[in-house]
């Protein structure tokens, strides 16, 4: 299960004269920046600000902005401004640059770098990103928090030798069919003072993170959800409570994959439910939690399959492994074979689009390509039923 980088997507970087350092030896760095911003579609300015940590050592300090890439007009536009110096305010202790023709919707990047006066280097620079909506954009459809549960227990689980905590909430949709991406935020409440944590660009409705991103073992935390999509139209949850507790020794970290019957294969259509323990499934056919040790039944769930087949999963074998035994040739897995299979497969062989969802590995041949022979098969089949 490939857990890096999942963080992040589709990292905008910009192209400078100067060399970045990601660790030099400075003694100036941004600390912080304009967070996530979001713009109504009647709102075309915005001000954005830095702070760095000591402003004596500040050789120079720019912003370089890309448009989305709908207002590019021509060809001899750039999606790219030139760098633009900052202003200190002095009252913020901060430097900031103000634009007022942010016309254009979608999504903007600003990138901000600086100069330390002593080394002349360039640190790696910082982002922030700015949505801007258009006129009658919908909101994505609303979703739920599904674990951690509110006011309940979150304990790490144990992957490659570090601890992660598992977040998971349902799939929004967009009627616009506009992408959608999410951000997950979390809050301690410290005396008088909020700390929060966000993890944004997320595509899928889950998060692992690690317990040494920011959580501690016996604190408190609020978590939500936002669901954005790519004009900055979201739909935000509720928040819900949850305490981070270290696992007792009954508990196990399990994780495996839906495999087609007696192969590697990996189903990546597959998602596996319980009523007894939650699941978190990866999108890619694979699945992963945190139960007691023991046996659990399990519901398994092909789409578009319609009989849901039980199984069971054994926490203290490792519960690495689900098998699906489709019949052969049955490519739409609705559990039978029809003339229906017969038709997507021709509509393969002649190259017309068919659903995605069609699972192409259930051939007769060895090399699971079809072919004319899966045809007869089926039509075989048909006919001495």
């Amino acid at each position: 299960m490939n857990i890096d980088g999942q963080h992040s997507k589709n990292i905008f970087l910009g192209t400078n004269f100067w060399e970045y350092s990601l660790y030099g030896d400075t003694d100036v760095f941004i600390e912080t920046v304009t967070p996530t911003s979001f713009l109504s579609d009647d709102s075309d300015e915005l001000t954005l600000w830095a702070k760095v940590n000591d402003k004596s050592y500040v050789q120079n300090i720019w912003i370089r902005l890309s448009y989305p890439e709908d207002s590019i007009q021509a060809e001899t536009d750039t999606r790219v401004t030139p760098p633009m110096q900052g202003t200190f305010n002095p009252i913020m202790d901060r430097y900031e640059w103000i634009f007022d023709n942010l016309s254009s919707a979608g999504i903007y990047h600003a990138l901000y770098f600086v100069l330390d006066k002593k080394t002349l280097e360039i640190l790696s620079p910082k982002e922030t990103v700015i949505y801007k909506n258009y006129s009658g954009n919908s909101a994505p459809e609303p979703i739920t928090l599904l674990y951690p549960q509110n006011n309940s227990l979150n304990m790490p689980v144990e992957l490659h030798g570090e601890r992660y905590l598992m977040f998971d909430w349902t799939k929004s949709s967009d009627h616009d069919n506009h992408q959608i991406t999410y951000t997950v935020e979390f809050m301690e409440k410290s005396s008088d003072v909020f700390n929060v944590l966000a993890f944004e660009n997320l595509t899928n409705s889950y998060l692992l993170t690690s317990l040494s991103d920011g959580f501690a073992i016996s604190h408190n935390y609020l978590w939500s959800v936002q669901a954005i999509d790519e004009y900055g139209a979201r739909y935000t949850t509720t928040e819900n409570t949850f305490r981070v507790m270290s696992p007792n020794d009954t508990m196990k970290t399990f994780q495996g994959c839906v495999h087609r019957c007696q192969s590697d294969d990996i189903i990546t259509q597959a998602s596996v439910f319980s009523n007894s323990i939650h699941i978190v499934n990866t999108d890619n056919g694979c699945y992963m939690g945190l139960a007691e040790y023991g046996s659990y039944p399990v519901l398994l769930s092909l789409s578009p399959y319609l009989n849901n087949q039980d199984d069971i999963i054994d926490i203290s074998n490792g519960a690495d492994r689900i098998e699906f035994c489709p019949s052969i040739c049955d490519i739409d897995l609705n559990g039978i074979l029809t003339i229906a299979d017969a038709i997507l497969i021709m509509q393969h062989l002649v190259s017309i689009e068919v659903p995605n969802t069609i699972y192409f590995s259930l051939s007769i041949s060895e090399n699971n390509r079809l072919s004319l022979s899966d045809i007869i098969y089926i039509l075989k089949h048909i006919s001495s039923n």
